[in-house]
């Protein structure tokens, strides 16, 4: 197994070329409510991600095994990067889906419609 590196503030055109390279990616959300930049980013990317429970709440289409893995409990990182690393076959399959659902369910005018209705909602707003 490589090694983990935590990067602090990564310019576009750099990060672009660490997905594009990247084995796993973690988006391990705890608290917000808006888009989940970092988790669309992976999926777009095909990259295999292991998100927490929160992220099924933000991204309609989620699903454990099939384009995420979705950890139980934050604890469990470590056990998910381990296992994912290991199976080549779960890689490929979650990779695979995570493009599926991006070109289905979360394209740029998709999260529009699910931000303008969840706001809409929210406050009574409207256009």
């Amino acid at each position: 197994m490589g090694y983990v590196k935590i990067l602090n503030f990564v310019p576009d055109e750099v990060l672009r070329s660490l997905y594009c390279c990247a084995a796993i990616s973690l988006a391990p959300i705890f608290s917000g409510s808006g888009v989940p930049i970092k988790l669309i980013e992976s999926l777009l990317y095909e990259v295999p991600t292991i998100a927490s429970r929160k992220a099924e709440l933000m991204i309609p289409g989620l699903k454990h095994l099939e384009n995420v893995i979705i950890l139980e409990r934050i604890g469990n990182i470590s056990e998910a990067l381990k296992n994912l690393y290991k199976d080549e076959d779960l890689r490929e399959k979650v990779s695979r889906g995570a493009r599926l659902l991006v070109e289905k369910s979360i394209g740029f005018e998709k999260t529009i419609e699910r931000y303008y209705a969840y706001m809409t909602k929210l406050t009574s707003f409207s256009l």
